[in-house]
């Protein structure tokens, strides 16, 4: 697919600065997540990649890392949250990898974010290569839907107290948006066996669960669409309420 102007820039400006910062260092480039899906809304969406490295950085070729995405982010642009691993991470279990530098949110560190079963089966069904090919990948549907469930128990399950507890958080498009979507999102891949998009989500819980859930799903994925809330709630408490009653009708279906 052409990538978004935008994307395009970035990825390419990444790809020069760490070639220019530490030679040799960057074999591939190569994009997962919503954009792969063809998905993409300039201004407000992120770039989720994965750059594989020749060899585990140094300190030094980690301080140049670093230096490399604090350039990209002063020069603005979309964000782009990459790990930064080798071909050899991608071929084994995402539990075998190890720490890796990270960059989410503009934030550079040495984590495990984005190391995970999504990840690798998103690069393995729909990666986007910008530089080099993508080496093999090890996928395994059964890990897959073992991640989604305790993705589901352990995070969403937990998360989504924190709205119980601050319904008024429901004035926010943003985390409305989160949660509506997100938690579809899994269920979809239980129920179906196939990975989806946010707007997927959006798609898959309109036809999935009843309409008394619909004008939140098409708050949802309005808001992702524009970038405006299409409904701000004359009481938010009660569209917090209403999210969190949604989600917890999505985690029953789903588990």
């Amino acid at each position: 697919m052409e990538l978004p102007a935008d994307v395009a820039r970035v990825c390419s400006r990444f790809t020069d600065l760490v070639d220019a910062a530490v030679p040799g260092l960057l074999a591939g480039l190569h994009l997962h997540g919503s954009l792969t899906f063809g998905e993409y809304h300039a201004g407000r969406s992120d770039v989720d990649a994965v750059a594989v490295l020749t060899h585990r950085p140094d300190e030094s070729e980690l301080a140049a890392l670093r230096a490399v995405h604090g350039t990209l982010a002063a020069e603005g642009g979309p964000d782009l949250d990459v790990a930064h691993l080798l071909a050899t991470d991608l071929a084994r279990p995402p539990d075998d990898c190890p720490d890796v530098p990270t960059t989410l949110a503009r934030a550079f560190a040495v984590n495990r974010a984005g190391i995970n079963p999504v990840t690798w089966h998103e690069l393995a069904e729909r990666g986007i290569s910008v530089r080099g090919q993508l080496p093999p990948v090890w996928t395994d549907p059964a890990a897959l839907r073992a991640f989604t469930r305790r993705n589901l128990e352990q995070y969403w399950a937990t998360r989504i107290d924190l709205v119980r507890t601050y319904p008024d958080s429901g004035f926010d498009p943003q985390l409305v948006t989160w949660f509506v979507l997100g938690a579809p999102r899994l269920h979809h891949l239980l129920a179906t066996g196939a990975m989806t998009s946010k707007d997927g989500a959006g798609r898959f819980a309109l036809a999935t669960y009843d309409e008394r859930w619909h004008p939140l799903v098409r708050t949802a994925l309005g808001y992702r669409a524009t970038g405006v809330d299409p409904d701000p709630p004359a009481e938010p408490a009660a569209r917090g309420k209403a999210v969190v009653a949604f989600v917890e009708e999505v985690l029953a279906a789903a588990l």
